[in-house]
């Protein structure tokens, strides 16, 4: 009898899984570019490339699903997840109040699980060369007209509760804009999306980024308790197939895709 249930419960699995690989996921990422890890190839604009991207596409052939990505502004992913118009976002820092409206991998103690995350971020301080604001890994100093950052990011929220955020909303590009002029204090963005700003807006020699990281967080693909596809078991299929292809592929993403910006 117990070599009954287990063989059954083995078919159920795999009809299961059979049945959710057969479905198409939809995942929303950040309509911002985020150089390394999200962004439209320049040599084939259509094209959408980076280190989240090709996990993304091996966690899909690994877990035999079918995934399709699609760009909104950030805030409007978090909204298309909780409503369940989307399956999923990437990539999300975990936090408590969002676990109302979305599964993250987590410990037997309640707390999201790195071993199940997309990638480790570095948030720095982007400031003016030669009015810097200073960091000292606790408090900031120095702040006048205020440090901007992406809108719905976590890092904006943190801003905002400690009264050092910018009276006015900016993007990457029009934030490190206004850095390079002084007229902004700072902005706060992932370390490498940062750099490449940077190099992009040819701001080098005007913004620098402070060495000690604002916050340092795993970033997770969160996905939909309202998804009608989302299920707890198959987010473990859907995680489990993502912590493998990273811990594979991960020296080759870091290769591929930060070897130029490593040293800066």
């Amino acid at each position: 009898m117990i070599k009954i249930k287990t063989l059954l419960s083995c078919v159920l699995l795999t009809i299961s899984q059979f049945s959710f690989a057969s479905e198409e996921l939809l995942f929303c990422y950040e309509l911002q570019p985020s150089p390394p890890y999200m962004y439209m190839d320049k040599s084939s604009p259509e094209t959408l490339k980076g280190i989240i991207v090709d996990l993304i596409k091996a966690t899909s052939e690994e877990a035999g699903i079918n995934i399709k990505l699609y760009a909104k502004p950030w805030k409007r992913c978090i909204f298309d997840v909780s409503h369940g118009y989307a399956d999923g976002a990437l990539a999300a820092i975990w936090q408590q109040e969002r676990e109302a409206w979305g599964f993250f991998p987590k410990t037997q103690s309640g707390i999201a699980d790195k071993e199940f995350r997309l990638w480790t971020a570095n948030y720095l301080i982007f400031t003016n060369k030669k009015a810097p604001v200073k960091w000292d890994g606790q408090t900031i100093r120095g702040v006048t007209t205020g440090i901007a950052a992406p809108l719905g990011y976590v890092v904006f929220n943190k801003l905002k509760q400690e009264g050092l955020l910018t009276p006015n909303v900016y993007d990457a590009n029009e934030g490190f804009q206004l850095v390079g002029k002084n007229r902004q204090n700072g902005y706060i963005i992932e370390g490498f999306t940062g750099k490449n700003i940077l190099k992009k807006l040819q701001l080098s020699n005007q913004v620098m980024p402070l060495e000690i990281p604002y916050l340092r967080e795993d970033l997770y693909l969160v996905l939909s308790k309202k998804s009608k596809k989302i299920t707890l078991q198959n987010s473990q299929l859907i995680w489990q197939a993502l912590s493998k292809v990273r811990k594979r592929d991960e020296v080759k993403l870091r290769a591929k895709y930060m070897s130029h910006l490593e040293s800066e």
